[in-house]
């Protein structure tokens, strides 16, 4: 922030489109481009659960390593070619020629198009449908594996999230108001609908050029000073909060229906007077002190995720807790075919699923039929990534770890809602 006159000035950045890993370093604030040809997915639960409450639909999943740099790159392309040729075989066994070439196809074009790979991670995740493709590039390498089912197979991208959960930081500098959605892995800036980009915006420029107390700050790299007004000074005091009660309505419009936790960040004596007029019922009152202009994008994330991480542990934790007494109760099973049908229902409070194993088979809703086989038949769907889907669907509580550290090492268990 800066004042002008009494008032607050705020300039809002302008965002560029450089190599994402240059822009760690060189600009903090990044975004895709929505309208470019293939644009990744960002990993979080929203991501997640995105692809989880997709309606059945045939379906190719397929994961593999990648190398953010250098030679190997050029691997990455063929091992994902391969990838994509054995899924529509796969596909072809079940669906046909012509069909399973209309679900494979767009996935085949993109991997050719140059701009694919500029944004690469150290894993890939493949979601092909009728409908289209969607991919995810992960912060984590994943081994090979094609999988052909009526959902998508997310079992593989739950261990990267386990506690994981989305948070919103709003930062307050001289450059405006900014709104992120963040999780473990990094910050992705939101729209902020209705936020005006200066207070002079919002309240008009101020009547008087009364100052109190001013303290001049030079900024580096921009020549003009930078004129910042104390909280003793009241009338700049009530104009900042007024101006922050104008933005605490556009982010409560936009996350009313939300319980994600929001950080703040900005210049230290300025956040408690948002905090004075927010809204918000889930604002943490840990912050982010300073001018974040001065934080690379990574700094930034990791100081909230600093904040915010123990909220999720803890959650984890409780999750826990909860099973061990209720084990052998109604609201508590380690059975596949009770969890999977509760899950459905939107009974499932906790799940917790073996990431190292499977249990093939298929569900019928309709009739509440489930069967298992051993081995797989080619249509069938991993019954423990069913059951995943359908818990992440209605907002359950989800642990994917490997069986030894599984409940009773079973490989699902679930508290029931009710």
């Amino acid at each position: 922030f800066h004042f002008h006159e009494a008032g607050l000035t705020m300039h809002r950045k302008p965002m560029t489109q450089a190599a994402h890993h240059q822009q760690h370093h060189e600009h903090r604030h990044q975004a895709h481009d929505a309208s470019a040809p293939n644009t990744a997915m960002h990993l979080d639960l929203v991501a997640v659960h995105a692809l989880a409450i997709q309606p059945p639909s045939l379906t190719a999943s397929i994961y593999l390593p990648t190398h953010r740099f250098g030679p190997d790159r050029q691997q990455d392309h063929t091992r994902a070619k391969n990838l994509l040729h054995q899924a529509r075989r796969m596909l072809d066994a079940t669906a046909g020629e012509q069909r399973a070439g209309t679900i494979i196809a767009p996935a085949l074009t993109a991997i050719e198009h140059p701009d694919f790979w500029t944004h690469p991670g150290d894993g890939l995740a493949l979601f092909c449908r009728e409908s289209g493709f969607q991919h995810l590039w992960v912060p984590a390498t994943m081994p090979e594996q094609a999988m052909v089912s009526e959902h998508c197979h997310i079992k593989p991208l739950m261990p990267l999230l386990q506690g994981d959960g989305r948070f919103y930081l709003l930062e307050l500098t001289q450059h405006g108001v900014h709104l992120y959605t963040g999780s473990r892995f990094g910050l992705s800036e939101i729209a902020l609908p209705g936020a005006p980009a200066s207070i002079d915006e919002a309240l008009g420029h101020p009547e008087s050029e009364h100052h109190t107390e001013v303290r001049t700050v030079h900024a580096a790299g921009r020549g003009a000073p930078h004129y910042f007004g104390t909280v003793g000074d009241e009338r700049a005091k009530d104009r900042i909060k007024e101006y922050f009660r104008r933005v605490d309505t556009c982010v409560c419009g936009l996350l009313h229906d939300q319980r994600a936790p929001l950080v703040t960040a900005g210049v230290e004596y300025l956040l408690p007077l948002y905090w004075e007029v927010n809204h918000y019922p889930h604002l943490v009152q840990g912050m982010i002190p300073g001018n974040p202009d001065h934080l690379t994008s990574i700094s930034l994330h990791d100081r909230a995720w600093a904040v915010v991480a123990p909220q999720f542990a803890k959650a984890a934790d409780a999750a826990r807790e909860r099973y061990a007494p209720l084990r052998g109760s109604e609201r508590a099973s380690n059975d596949l075919s009770d969890i999977l049908r509760a899950a459905v229902l939107g009974r499932v409070e906790d799940l917790f699923v073996a990431s190292d194993c499977e249990r093939w088979g298929s569900y019928d809703k309709g009739d509440d039929k489930l069967r298992e086989h051993d081995p797989r038949w080619p249509d069938d769907d991993d019954l423990l990534n069913l059951a995943l889907i359908s818990a992440l669907a209605t907002r359950a509580h989800v642990q994917v770890v490997p069986q030894a550290l599984m409940p009773h090492q079973s490989v699902i268990a679930a508290v029931f809602r009710y």
